[in-house]
């Protein structure tokens, strides 16, 4: 599924981690797509979007394992957003 994905949508950055056998992505969108941050499972079926309000253009995410926190930069609006993935209706940002 994951190369079929890949041929419409523009994924930016990936990033996998094992607390809870997902892998989460940064997606600028396109083709009438909007950007987003999504995720699968890893073997790249069950897709589901985390976050897409507030979402322009997605560069680089990555994971604090520790606090269960995505972080992404967004070049679009200039900086850089925070999400618990434990409370995922608490989206901070911080500005570049």
């Amino acid at each position: 599924m994951f190369g079929i994905m890949s041929s419409y949508v523009k994924k930016h950055s990936l990033m996998g981690f094992f607390l809870y056998r997902k892998l989460y992505y940064a997606d600028q969108g396109g083709n009438g797509l909007p950007s987003k941050i999504g995720g699968m499972s890893l073997s790249g079926s069950n897709p589901f979007v985390v976050l897409q309000r507030r979402v322009e253009k997605p560069e680089y995410i990555t994971l604090d394992r520790n606090t269960e926190t995505l972080y992404w930069t967004d070049s679009g609006r200039q900086w850089v957003s925070i999400l618990n993935l434990g409370k995922p209706s608490q989206v901070g940002v911080m500005e570049i």
